[in-house]
């Protein structure tokens, strides 16, 4: 090659550049409605479209073209050489600079998200019009441009290019460091984090932020963690393999089977386990988790309104994202009194209600949910609110100097729900809106009766749902539980009841209004464990469903209730869970004797409160603990009171939430107990006492 025609085509790799970015600034203007600069570099020119252009002109213009290839031959070049370039970009940029800058994932007859059939056809109808139309003519006319300014243009040309090179990649070298300065499982939210960043920074890099909005970010921690999980598949897929020909080999020689079988089951179970371990990881590094599950582009659908006020919006720049929607409210009435020039305790008076709501929303008790609750708790303790004193005084808290996240959460919480669960949601609102302090009184205690009364129903219908399953479902990995008659409010209560005791998924089904045509109809509830993803299941059964929604952990759902047998077995059928996956694992933080229980060191304990999801109370266990006494207490027989006595000489009580009855006929004769517990001081009658809460347990002669 001379070194007039390399100067050619330094000029046609220009020229494509360019429109190559005018291209992509068009299309990203008509898909997000505004200028974009494409590329990586920081000039207008998006070197790929040059690169491709001069490959298909050297490779497929002068070694097919000359032999008189025909436009098909051409077509399928391109196709392939333009192909391969984008994929070998896309892969340098993700090694280089541990993010996917471009993915095409949720497209069909895609190659690992790099390139994507739809393009690669692009690709060879351009390549046909470039060696037949546009090469020609653009030779003839190069061909007339003096040699001096040819070649002063490629000079021109590459001194740009390798300047603006040189500069990106110190820039894009800052992207890397940033992208690799953060921690998480999630590609969005780091995404999310790096795209603040880069929006922050100075006029380059926030130009690389707006060139990509697509930008999916992977650190090498991540992708490491990806590594090490396809390499324990691998060795463990090859493991079972190894024990399979073993099996063949001493089935076919009459050997005994019993010892290579159960070697072969522990395999399979760890493969299982390492498949779902590396499977999690991939979903969790696919550019958009609803791409893949519901096959559509995961956007905000943002209703008509004048202000549409959400921490998770796609374009939201509030720092902390899981706060619950009563906190969105909470600063909405923040911003308007501080506009209006209000004082600021006029605010602060909502704070105990944002408190409460965090708690029982069951969100994160992290970051800014753990300010809110904790100052938001020491408020409670002080209210001025009429209502809120008024249900704290029937709860017996009103003087309880020390009111935690469990009082919210399974004392007032409940309270303030059951009037809606039961009656009417707008008993708890007049109670927090009187002024009047003897109405607010008659407002508490008609939610603590709904209340009462809300217990004593689940309490009969959870029995009603244990001897279901004692008696029909046992075998039932996935329970589905039918009770007619059951409010429709109480069914996600007793699912978690039977999810805790049993620890499977559950299901509680009861009666609803007929359909519009006469149908009979039946609501459902669910609550999950871990390795079942609820909503995903009852995704798969949705034509045995009129309507369904939920998340992993729990979900609800309407049926015509001649379905609910056919529900129940189409769940079971295909629910894919393993024997280990359905005993409850149960963490404790260090062994430690009774006997280091003092009140100096549950005050200590103390200070890591508002305990909650996301933060919870530490945990430990001693073992052969001595039964000195057993009691049942309470209406429902659901609180045992153990006397216990430690090797050390330590006597303690301790207090058990479950059914009363059956852990008297477990004990039986045994009088040893191995305990999972949590130290608190037990106040009651103006008195204050050591004990422990149990969390589980085991019973030994």
């Amino acid at each position: 090659m001379n070194w007039t025609l390399l100067c050619q085509l330094i000029v046609l790799f220009f020229v494509f550049s360019v429109l190559g970015w005018m291209m992509e600034v068009t299309l990203k203007y008509i898909q997000y409605h505004r200028f974009i600069n494409r590329g990586f570099l920081i000039g207008p020119y998006c070197p790929i479209y040059g690169s491709g252009v001069v490959l298909v002109t050297v490779l497929v213009g002068g070694l097919i073209g000359i032999r008189g290839g025909t436009p098909g031959e051409i077509f399928l070049a391109g196709f392939f050489i333009c192909g391969g370039l984008e994929y070998f970009i896309s892969w340098y940029m993700e090694k280089a600079f541990h993010a996917r800058w471009w993915d095409y994932s949720r497209k069909p007859m895609n190659l690992n998200g790099r390139v994507w059939i739809g393009n690669l056809m692009l690709f060879g109808l351009a390549s046909v019009v470039i060696v037949l139309w546009i090469d020609p003519v653009y030779f003839r006319l190069i061909e007339k441009l003096p040699l001096f300014w040819l070649h002063f243009a490629a000079i021109a040309i590459v001194a740009l290019l390798v300047s603006d090179c040189v500069i990106s990649h110190v820039l894009m070298g800052i992207v890397r460091k940033e992208i690799d300065a953060q921690e998480g499982d999630s590609t969005e939210e780091i995404s999310r984090r790096v795209h603040e960043l880069l929006r922050d920074r100075n006029l380059f890099l926030r130009r690389i932020h707006q060139a990509y909005p697509e930008l999916q970010a992977r650190p090498r921690a991540m992708m490491e963690r990806l590594k090490q999980a396809r390499k324990e598949f691998k060795e463990s897929n090859l493991r079972v393999k190894e024990l399979l020909d073993e099996l063949a080999r001493r089935r076919k020689n009459g050997e005994a089977l019993e010892e290579i079988t159960a070697r072969l089951e522990t395999a399979a179970a760890a493969m299982k386990e390492r498949r779902a371990k590396l499977r999690e990881l991939e979903r969790k590094l696919r550019r958009q988790r609803d791409d893949e599950d519901y096959g559509c582009e995961s956007r905000d659908i943002l209703p008509p309104a004048s202000a549409v006020v959400d921490a998770k919006r796609e374009d939201s720049r509030y720092p902390y994202t899981e706060i619950c929607g009563a906190v969105v409210a909470w600063k909405i009435i923040t911003l308007l009194y501080q506009n209006r020039g209000l004082p600021q305790d006029a605010y602060l008076d909502f704070l105990e209600f944002a408190a409460i709501a965090t708690v029982c929303d069951v969100v994160e008790l992290q970051d800014e949910n753990r300010i809110i609750v904790k100052f938001g708790l020491q408020q409670i303790r002080q209210t001025t609110n009429p209502g809120l004193r008024a249900l704290l005084d029937v709860q017996g808290l009103l003087e309880k100097e020390h009111i935690t996240s469990y009082h919210i959460g399974y004392i007032i919480g409940p309270c303030i729900n059951a009037g809606g669960r039961l009656r009417s949601a707008e008993i708890a609102l007049s109670l927090f809106t009187t002024t009047d302090p003897s109405e607010a009184l008659t407002k508490a205690v008609k939610l603590k009766e709904l209340n009462d009364v809300r217990k004593d129903m689940t309490i009969e219908a959870t029995k009603e749902a244990y001897a279901q399953v004692e008696q029909q479902y046992m075998s039932d990995p996935v329970l589905v539980i039918y009770l007619p008659k059951l409010h429709e409010s109480l069914a996600g209560i007793v699912a978690g009841r039977l999810r805790e005791k049993y620890y499977r998924p559950a299901f509680v089904v009861t009666d609803a209004e007929d359909g519009e045509d006469g149908t009979l109809m039946a609501k459902g509830s669910g609550r999950s464990i871990d390795a079942y993803p609820m909503s995903e299941r009852l995704a798969e059964v949705a034509e045995l469903l009129t309507k369904f929604g939920g998340h992993p952990l729990a979900a609800g759902f309407s049926l015509p209730r001649d379905n609910i047998d056919r529900f129940r077995t189409a769940l079971n059928a295909r629910c894919g869970l393993q024997l280990d996956q359905l005993v409850d694992k149960l963490w404790i933080d260090v062994p430690m004797p009774v006997s280091y229980v003092t009140e100096e060191l549950i005050h200590e304990f103390d200070r890591l409160e508002p305990y909650g999801k996301g933060n919870e109370k530490p945990c430990f266990a001693e073992k052969n603990l001595r039964i000195l006494e057993a009691r049942v207490l309470g209406k429902g027989r659901n609180v045992v009171r153990l006397q216990l006595f430690s090797q050390q000489g330590t006597s303690i009580s301790g207090i058990l939430f479950t059914d009363g009855d059956a852990f008297m006929r477990n004990k039986g004769t045994k009088s040893l107990i191995d305990v999972v517990y949590y130290p608190e001081v037990n106040e009651y009658n103006g008195f204050k006492s050591l004990q422990i809460v149990i969390e589980d347990y085991q019973l030994r002669a």
